[in-house]
């Protein structure tokens, strides 16, 4: 009886502790495929508007990483990270909420668009919201797939209120009068 009722307890203590885990780097496209509708995942499309408007996964929502407040310009540094309640008050906006996972979508065409996946993966992380993916290859890998779900419509998703808690220091914005820059918030992350 003692044996099952610690293995009862293991397990209760294992499930529970699954939604902690942090998501994955990178999902698949047949991933995405089996999961765009699932509740709490939000495609998060950092694609040009027209090619989102052409062709998105069903409910992604799509950002302007350039014009929506991703990064700043602090003195004479550009691409700065900005202050932790700007980013709250953009990814509520967004309709992402802090127990969502993010898939953040690029086109996948190129180094510099899944560099800026790549920067809203870390920025979201630099936050303290660990339940965030890339999808592999961008939209292009979703397309290799063939007859897939797409919308041309997107969604406008209810804004949301997000609390953030970033990793101290890293999303410090400046220190002592000193200007940290986002790479060298990373590195905290190591």
């Amino acid at each position: 009886m003692k044996y099952w009722f610690r293995l009862l307890a293991y397990l209760i203590v294992i499930v529970a502790a699954m939604p902690l885990r942090a998501a994955e780097p990178l999902v698949s496209a047949a991933w995405v495929k089996e999961n765009y509708a699932t509740e709490g995942v939000v495609f998060l499309d950092a694609r040009h508007i027209s090619s989102f408007r052409q062709a998105a996964i069903p409910g992604a929502v799509n950002t302007n990483y350039g014009k929506d407040g991703w990064r700043i310009k602090k003195g004479d540094l550009p691409g700065m990270l900005p202050p932790v309640d700007s980013l709250e008050k953009l990814i509520g906006r967004l309709g992402i909420s802090n127990s969502d996972h993010v898939i953040v979508i690029a086109g996948g065409y190129g180094a510099s668009e899944m560099g800026v996946a790549t920067r809203i993966y870390w920025t979201f992380k630099v936050l303290g919201h660990d339940q965030v993916s890339i999808l592999d290859g961008g939209m292009e890998a979703y397309f290799e797939l063939g007859k897939v779900p797409l919308s041309r419509t997107g969604i406008s998703s209810p804004p949301t209120r997000m609390s953030l808690r970033p990793r101290a220091p890293a999303a410090r914005s400046s220190t002592a009068g000193r200007t940290t820059s986002f790479s060298a918030s990373t590195r905290a992350l190591r």
